[in-house]
């Protein structure tokens, strides 16, 4: 699926030569320079630049998902009186050095937005990094989907979300792969308030419908011929079922980074039901 709308691509649509990552051309034609050289831009700075004393791996700043489609990342304080550039604080900070982040956590966000300088697409976040250069606005408050207080999170977009005392916050990318809305006019809803075509049933009930719709009397049949369009429709549901689905284990993934020792899998000589409290956490 294409990494910025999430929309399926065809033959047409070229992936970058290095990490893979996919967008419908319509999508990438807002960052043309992107695939000018088949490959992306933090694949050609990675290339360029790894091995260097400064290098630091292109991620998002915005949220914790790795891998997507990254543009590069501006942001300027709003005094320099504090700040020396070229120093190991400033190249530290998010103002400084070579920073990264999502198309998606870019455009999504009503405080950050895509330009063009020198006809390289660059993402400005200067309204949502605080001017200690180490934390983002919302610092204060935790994604509803993994947890965790780093990056941006958006807002519902649902009035009555957006008047309660405890609205809805989540990193955008966080949001897409836990099945939440995300509109094209740039407006996200929670599960509260979703569209009935984004929530898990739906998603599998389409994923049910593409296999239907092949079959003239309506019944599933592990026989019968399927064309190269139908399996490409029916990989393109599953996947779709499978990431919301995997949401659960992006968190086990994310306890054991931050050193929760948390183990989802069962030994299989081990009873769930038999075991104590102390030997579910080992």
């Amino acid at each position: 699926k294409c990494a910025i709308c999430d929309g399926r691509v065809d033959q047409h649509d070229k992936p970058c030569n290095e990490c893979g990552v996919l967008v419908h051309t319509s999508c990438a034609y807002t960052f043309e320079s992107q695939f000018s050289s088949g490959t992306c831009s933090a694949c050609r700075y990675t290339k360029a630049s790894i091995g260097t004393e400064d290098y630091e791996e292109p991620k998002c700043h915005l949220c914790n998902q790795h891998g997507g489609f990254l543009v590069k990342s501006s942001a300027k304080p709003v005094s320099m009186k504090v700040w020396k550039k070229g120093s190991r604080r400033w190249n530290k900070s998010l103002f400084g050095g070579t920073k990264y982040c999502h198309a998606i956590c870019a455009m999504w966000n009503e405080q950050s937005y895509i330009e063009h300088f020198e006809n390289e697409p660059i993402a400005q976040c200067k309204e949502v990094i605080m001017s200690n250069g180490m934390s983002h606005i919302t610092h204060q408050f935790r994604c509803v989907l993994c947890g965790m207080s780093n990056g941006i999170k958006a807002d519902c977009s649902h009035p009555e979300c957006r008047k309660s005392k405890e609205p809805w916050k989540y990193h955008i990318s966080c949001a897409r792969a836990a099945g939440f809305e995300i509109n094209d006019d740039m407006k996200t809803c929670c599960f509260r308030h979703v569209d009935s075509s984004s929530v898990f049933r739906a998603r599998l009930e389409d994923f049910l419908e593409v296999e239907l719709c092949r079959l003239p009397d309506q019944t599933i049949r592990a026989s019968a011929p399927i064309s190269w369009d139908h399996a490409s429709e029916l990989f393109h549901a599953a996947v779709t079922v499978l990431r919301t689905l995997g949401w659960a284990w992006r968190w086990a993934e994310w306890w054991v980074k931050w050193g929760d020792n948390w183990e989802p899998l069962i030994e299989d000589h081990q009873n769930e039901a038999d075991m104590t409290d102390e030997e579910l956490k080992k």
